[in-house]
């Protein structure tokens, strides 16, 4: 009895040791994906743009939660036009990367199907004043809810879509 009751302990322990380590991977990679400054390269329309963290290449980042008009089109270029002017005028620029759970286990960046990283801008004005580009970008028409995945600021963007 002593040996099975052994075993069983020896087997709980192995199994708390592997949650631990999974509940260390999760934190870390939440951890390494958090907003973090960037600045502007270029716009490419309402709702895609190209931003470096640091001294690192472009990354090419998908507003989540938001659809702009298509580019071609005088909608589509007031709305990146309007993105441009707020992030060029802006002190200090944030991006927040959407994550997702890998099957590979662990917190990851979101991508797109064109490899697009999907993502939060968040703007600090310089009185201080901190927004969300893409509840801007609703509340004054120059992009609607997108018709997928919201994202973790879902409910926000439904308040500014609905002008609240």
């Amino acid at each position: 009895m002593w040996r099975e009751l052994f075993w069983v302990l020896v087997i709980l322990l192995a199994a708390l040791g592997i949650l631990a380590a999974l509940a260390i991977r999760i934190i870390g990679a939440r951890e390494s994906i958090s907003r973090r400054e960037v600045s502007l390269v270029r716009v490419v329309d309402g709702d895609t743009l190209a931003v470096r963290d640091g001294g690192g290449p472009a990354i090419t980042v998908r507003l989540c939660g938001i659809d702009a008009p298509e580019l071609g089109t005088a909608a589509s270029f007031a709305s990146a036009l309007y993105v441009a002017t707020k992030l060029e005028t802006a002190k200090r620029i944030d991006f927040e990367p959407e994550t997702v759970v890998h099957r590979r286990g662990g917190l990851g960046p979101k991508h797109d199907r064109y490899g697009r990283e999907v993502g939060w801008i968040w703007v600090v004005n310089h009185n201080g004043e901190i927004s969300l580009l893409q509840e801007e970008l609703l509340r004054i028409g120059y992009a609607e809810l997108y018709q997928g995945d919201l994202g973790r600021y879902k409910v926000r963007l439904q308040r500014a879509a609905r002008g609240e």
